[in-house]
């Protein structure tokens, strides 16, 4: 499955998401965002993009890294409490 057959399957984001989103994410950036299902992947990109609409100035690429650090944290911070 490619970036762009997954990215069809991604719902619940502004139109001018779905289309500018895939124009401007970086090879890398696919490949982590392949690894989700694709409610995850709309979870990801709504929040990073609300934080460039919120005045973030980093580029989306290094926001989704940025999140996906942020999660791997947080779980690896659960499984020490539990």
């Amino acid at each position: 499955m490619t970036f762009d057959d997954l990215w069809r399957e991604v719902q619940g984001l502004p139109e001018m998401a779905i289309t500018q989103v895939p124009r401007v994410l970086s090879e890398s950036a696919k490949k982590k965002l392949m690894r989700k299902a694709p409610e995850e992947i709309s979870r990801i990109v709504a929040e990073t993009t609300d934080e460039v609409n919120n005045g973030s100035e980093k580029p989306l690429d290094d926001l989704i890294f940025n999140h996906q650090r942020v999660v791997l944290d947080t779980s690896a911070e659960f499984e020490k409490i539990c």
